[in-house]
């Protein structure tokens, strides 16, 4: 059976692989439109004064963004596959200790792989970094050299996303966002 379950992960691993770089790209793309956006804003508003530099290249940002992209899947996979794996053995620990069947384990473990509160979790972690991704490559090719840290501050706010709301970071030194899963926060360009 668990060889069974472990070829069950691995189909679901490559099929997670596929489409998380594919929304991944998608979310990023989302956040360099809405860079731009801020960043045309911003020229309107500032270029008087401080003549920003426009020289946006498409192409070198989507090649950066792919490269993030491919290190961050390394990176979650391989720390999805440790916590489920912690998971599952946990959960057959738990069913030896209570003289379950093999079929009430099993129902168990099927729980713990295709649990929907940890896909929406990480769903929501990973589509923000790759939010943030983009618009940082938008602000970086927009000429902006700092960032503002901007958190939403409702209820739902932590303590650490509201103890660093509002401060500036230098755009190549900032701290890499989502800070925590469920992370809402995101960077403004800062202009002094």
């Amino acid at each position: 059976y668990l060889t069974h379950l472990q070829g069950v992960w691995q189909g679901i691993a490559t099929d997670f692989e596929e489409s998380y770089c594919h929304y991944l790209m998608q979310s990023a793309e989302v956040g360099e439109e809405r860079a731009k956006e801020l960043l045309a804003e911003a020229k309107g508003r500032f270029n008087q004064r401080f003549k920003l530099k426009f020289n946006i290249n498409g192409d070198l940002i989507k090649q950066a963004l792919e490269q993030s992209a491919l290190e961050r899947i390394t990176t979650t996979m391989k720390s999805l596959e440790e916590t489920t794996l912690k998971a599952v053995r946990q959960t057959l620990a738990n069913g030896f200790d209570h003289h379950q069947s093999w079929r009430q384990i099993a129902d168990e473990l099927t729980a713990v792989i295709a649990d929907p509160r940890r896909a929406e979790m990480i769903a929501r972690t990973e589509l923000s970094w790759a939010y943030t991704q983009g618009a940082l490559h938008m602000y970086r090719s927009g000429g902006v050299a700092k960032v503002q840290w901007r958190a939403n501050n409702d209820q739902r706010c932590c303590e650490r996303c509201r103890a660093v709301h509002g401060k500036v970071y230098p755009i190549d030194d900032c701290p890499s966002l989502p800070m925590h899963p469920r992370c809402r926060c995101t960077y403004m360009p800062y202009f002094d």
